[in-house]
């Protein structure tokens, strides 16, 4: 069965208690204190041996012990979909010893193992007095993917995103002597018995990445359609922020005839701006013909911040990953070999003042290349290295035996039928045909908004939601005898969201819940896990 919900798990050493239990399922465990028959059987006393469990405060930069909080009381700490969550607890000292950890500037390391393997790492983010010693609180190191706010251009399909450049900005330009069209369109035609030099009335089109950007334009692919005569030349040059040229990279002269190419590519060094300027390579001269019988015209742009063909959601988390360990090394690793490639190319991945934790976030929902897109989902787990990999993958699997069980499920969450909304440039939104799940007859439609500009991409971002959305999810209170690894171990602590839970016992005939047949020998993913720890585990 793959449950979804969160996990909440005690163990102290008197009955090793612990509770499964989430919005969307409880789970309730609790073993007896000695061996009772149950169903016929006896409980073996080895579920009573459990490792102990030791908590220790770390300085975050040397790794050195600063304090042993094994004795600590009350201690609670769980996971959720994104790594390590929360831990909370109280340790009794007196002011004297509380104020060395209240003034520190840093969060300190908090790590929680069983002697064997780390169960829990997080910074010590809160502190409290009063006259019984310390409350504390803890965080997982996801929350370092909140400390910052970061702008950055990765890839960008949306021409409105690039201006029509005034004499402001860059000497010579004149655009009221041109036709100008930005609708799904960069477009410039000279007009009828205007004059124009090599010295004056340019027509330029300009991009340029968020100011702060984590990243530079390094590639730029288009298709264009040039119909003019000699000497009128286009040409691509890369720019400084203000608009100044650096160099031109790519340029074209009119030989009186159309010139056209589709899906041209032009790498480019690092630079923050591009211009495309259209102008009359010659001296002062009239222009006679009909406006718009000679034109420049640009489609399909898309600017990259990678040199390669395409851009992957991969990609951007390495970035993210970068920057913030350089920023915060003590709070983020530099390692990225377990952030995976969904294999969907991106066409439009521009941002603002975000966090990158909400980047993550939004790169985790949009599916993948396969047949059938899967959503993702990124956490970080021991040793503060970043994960991105699909729902799942790095699931461990633990088996139950029932004893009791009550169950429900909600319609109310369901959607079977989706379709996806994306942007046409100068043309507002546009949409996807639905597709449905065919899971229910009852129609549940949701439309899925999407920043792109691509109606292929609003359509693997459209599957990868229904895919996730088009089941109902159950809510479950189970007593069980036990929960336990593929080698028969009672770890309890050790289970986290996102594992597989596995309920060994049920039978083939549930009576009244027969409607819920299919929630048979299923596995369910434990989304959020909560334990909690006594002082001697």
């Amino acid at each position: 069965m793959r449950l979804f919900g969160r996990v909440n798990t005690q163990v102290t050493n008197e009955d090793r208690p612990f509770l499964f239990a989430g919005t969307i399922f409880t789970l309730a465990y609790r073993l007896p204190v000695g061996s009772v028959p149950i169903s016929g059987a006896l409980l073996p006393p080895v579920f009573n041996l459990s490792p102990p469990l030791a908590m220790f405060v770390m300085d975050v930069y040397d790794g050195s012990i600063l304090a042993d909080w094994t004795e600590a009381e009350d201690v609670t700490f769980g996971t959720n979909e994104h790594g390590f969550a929360e831990l909370r607890g109280r340790y009794p000292m007196n002011l004297y010893q509380a104020f060395t950890f209240y003034n520190l500037n840093d969060p300190p390391h908090l790590v929680v193992t069983d002697g064997l393997k780390k169960v829990y790492e997080g910074r010590l983010e809160d502190i409290g007095i009063d006259e019984q010693g310390v409350a504390f609180g803890a965080f997982g190191y996801w929350r370092a993917l909140s400390d910052l706010r970061v702008s950055a251009l990765f890839a960008d399909s949306d021409l409105s995103n690039w201006y029509s450049l005034t004499d402001d900005e860059v000497a010579g330009v004149v655009l009221d002597r041109f036709e100008v069209d930005k609708y799904n369109r960069l477009y410039a035609a000279p007009k009828k018995d205007e004059t124009y030099s090599s010295a004056t009335a340019y027509c330029s089109f300009g991009y340029r990445v968020p100011d702060l950007s984590l990243t530079q334009i390094e590639r730029v692919v288009f298709n264009f359609a040039f119909d003019m005569p000699s000497p009128w030349k286009v040409e691509l040059a890369r720019c400084d922020a203000d608009w100044s040229e650096l160099s031109v990279v790519w340029s074209l002269t009119g030989n009186g005839s159309l010139q056209s190419g589709t899906g041209h590519a032009v790498d480019v060094s690092p630079c923050d701006a591009l211009r495309f300027t259209l102008f009359y390579n010659g001296t002062s001269a009239t222009y006679t013909g009909e406006s718009g019988d000679d034109y420049f015209r640009l489609t399909n742009l898309v600017v990259s911040a990678f040199d390669a063909t395409d851009v992957y959601a991969d990609d951007i988390m390495k970035v993210l990953v970068e920057e913030i360990s350089t920023r915060n090394p003590s709070q983020l690793s530099a390692d990225t070999s377990q952030i995976q490639s969904p294999g969907l190319a991106l066409a439009d991945a521009i941002y603002e003042d975000e966090r990158p934790a909400d980047i993550a976030n939004q790169l985790s929902v949009l599916g993948d290349d396969q047949d059938v897109p899967q959503p993702w989902t990124a956490a970080v787990w021991e040793d503060r290295r970043l994960q991105f990999a699909p729902k799942g993958e790095r699931a461990n699997h633990w088996y139950v035996d029932v004893a009791s069980l009550q169950i429900e499920r909600s319609f109310q969450d369901v959607v079977n039928t989706a379709y996806g909304v994306y942007r046409e440039n100068g043309r507002g939104n546009r949409r996807t045909a639905e597709a449905s799940s065919g899971l229910s007859e009852v129609v549940r439609m949701e439309a899925v908004d999407t920043t792109t500009t691509s109606a292929g991409t609003a359509v693997v971002h459209r599957d990868a939601y229904l895919s996730d959305s088009s089941v109902t999810r159950p809510r479950a209170t189970s007593r069980t005898l036990g929960l336990f690894d593929r080698r028969a171990r009672s770890t309890p602590y050790c289970a986290r969201a996102g594992d597989y839970l596995t309920l060994r016992n049920l039978p083939p005939d549930l009576g009244e819940l027969n409607n819920l047949r299919t929630f048979l020998d299923r596995q369910y993913a434990l989304q959020r896990g909560n334990r909690r720890a006594g002082t001697r585990t």
